[in-house]
């Protein structure tokens, strides 16, 4: 529905809204179809709240060392104000002190993003950039542009489907016939 050369989710949301009388777009992503009510909520809440954020996104701390270390679940480092450093498929933070860890809460990103319609637009004129083509994350073009990325913490569990194993997890944990057509 949407001109095939957009590099990414967001580009593809900024066509769309391009004509709509909105400030904010909530875009939620393809691959984040059980995404919880109140995570909505609270990303819409945290753009609506502080007018000096252009972007906003949801983040849950990482359950397991496994997913740490999986590239189709994408990490995410938080500064000490709620604002992302940077995005990776790799593991991120590296731990190089193991009593340091014991300390340290670990991220991964949940595929949801929150734009002041005005900067989503200004972002989807701007070229992919080395980041974000390296890492394959949409998310790069814009603290490559030296913008900032509010997060939101979310303890709510969203099946991702990323993998045809995640959607195996999904017709298992909600049966078969709900989980096709969220398949298709």
């Amino acid at each position: 529905m949407t001109n095939e050369s957009h590099k990414s989710g967001s580009d593809r949301v900024a066509e769309a809204v391009v004509n709509l009388d909105c400030e904010v777009v909530l875009n939620i992503q393809g691959d984040e179809p059980f995404v919880h009510a109140q995570t909505i909520d609270d990303l819409a809440y945290a753009m609506t709240s502080d007018a000096s954020v252009f972007v906003g996104t949801i983040v849950k701390p990482l359950s397991t060392n496994e997913a740490a270390d999986d590239p189709n679940v994408v990490k995410c480092v938080v500064d000490s104000r709620g604002d992302a450093i940077y995005f990776s498929r790799a593991a991120i933070p590296h731990i190089r002190d193991s009593k340091a860890a014991d300390s340290l809460v670990r991220y991964k990103h949940v595929g949801m993003y929150a734009y002041r319609k005005r900067f989503l637009l200004e972002f989807a004129s701007w070229p992919t950039s080395a980041l974000e083509r390296a890492e394959q994350l949409e998310q790069l073009r814009v603290l490559d542009h030296g913008y900032r990325i509010r997060t939101v913490v979310s303890h709510r569990e969203s099946l991702a489907i990323d993998t045809p194993l995640d959607l195996q997890k999904a017709r298992l944990r909600f049966g078969e016939k709900n989980a096709d057509s969220f398949a298709q």
